[in-house]
């Protein structure tokens, strides 16, 4: 356990450094300083790699000189060179931390801007909302959200069953997969079972709410975050995050209220408001659960609520 913990003192060094070479932060991030960073998490991991003792666990100490090998004695002269840099190291850096993890050392995951991952999460959310309200019924909605529950963790067996078959289901998605999913149950996994839940419980407005907010506001909130965050919350959130999350939930569920027929009143603002607002402060604390699961079910049963209250 001592190789582990020390380990996570590089890692840690690692999760900010290849954050901030993300090209969505580079407003906020000048070449010079992630120039200085990159020198000093390469001589530290140098360091690390060579004090290790002589047997730790193989995975730990693979993937530790895949990643020296993947990042250290490289030039960043220019933008294009730290995507590069980046893009090769995030591979073995989320093997390395799927390995401290499975010593029980916690370590956050990168989460890289994805153009197309954010597109496809956005009109997912859409079609699914748009699917409920004008194609399917409660008791047809169970049955699709159950069928595509089981058919996801199908997947997630099959992935666990044999190491290559996870490669290939793997590269199969790898256009809209993050690489930490790789290694445990993918968003789209944990995304399926907050829709079955929501149909099997909240097959109404408010349950199309706290899908709505996943859909917009989490994107909304990745998007401006990395841009614009300054004022830090948690886990890599900010306050600028946050409140992007807020009003464009806010603004995507009234939009929808509007669609589907409500009439002008206190909860054409307040429900999609509660939506928005829990789903934030979902999106924020989860740390063991995946936010693809958590947001849309706060968000949902926060707008049930308040639709029992205000009627």
């Amino acid at each position: 356990m001592e190789t582990a913990v020390e380990l996570k003192e590089v890692v840690l060094d690692l999760h900010g450094l290849l954050r901030d070479m993300d090209p969505a932060r580079r407003a906020q991030v000048s070449v010079e300083s992630l120039r200085q960073r990159y020198r000093e998490a390469s001589q530290h991991l140098d360091r690390r790699l060579t004090a290790l003792p002589p047997n730790p666990p193989s995975d730990e100490r693979a993937a530790l000189e895949r990643l020296r090998s993947a990042l250290v004695g490289r030039q960043l002269k220019s933008p294009a060179d730290i995507v590069q840099t980046r893009n090769a190291a995030l591979p073995h850096y989320e093997a390395l931390a799927a390995a401290l993890r499975r010593r029980g050392v916690r370590v956050d995951s990168l989460n890289p801007h994805n153009g197309v991952r954010t597109l496809f999460h956005v009109l997912s959310g859409v079609g699914v909302v748009a699917a409920c309200h004008l194609v399917l019924t409660p008791r047809t909605g169970v049955m699709v959200a159950a069928v595509f529950a089981a058919f996801c963790w199908s997947l997630e067996i099959a992935r666990r069953v044999k190491p290559e078959w996870n490669d290939t289901i793997f590269g199969m998605f790898r256009a809209v997969a993050r690489e930490h999913e790789r290694y445990r149950p993918n968003s789209s996994t944990w995304y399926a079972t907050a829709l079955l839940l929501i149909s099997l419980t909240a097959f109404n407005a408010a349950g199309m709410l706290g899908i709505m907010a996943l859909a917009v506001g989490d994107p909304a909130a990745a998007v401006v975050g990395r841009r614009f965050g300054r004022i830090k919350l948690m886990r890599g959130r900010t306050l600028e995050g946050s409140l992007a999350f807020v009003l464009v939930s806010l603004l995507g569920g009234i939009a929808y209220l509007l669609v589907i027929g409500t009439p002008v009143g206190l909860p054409l603002l307040l429900l999609p408001l509660a939506a928005g607002v829990a789903g934030a402060v979902a999106e924020a604390i989860s740390t063991r659960v995946d936010d693809n699961f958590s947001v849309p079910l706060a968000g949902a049963y926060a707008a049930l609520l308040v639709q029992a209250l205000v009627g």
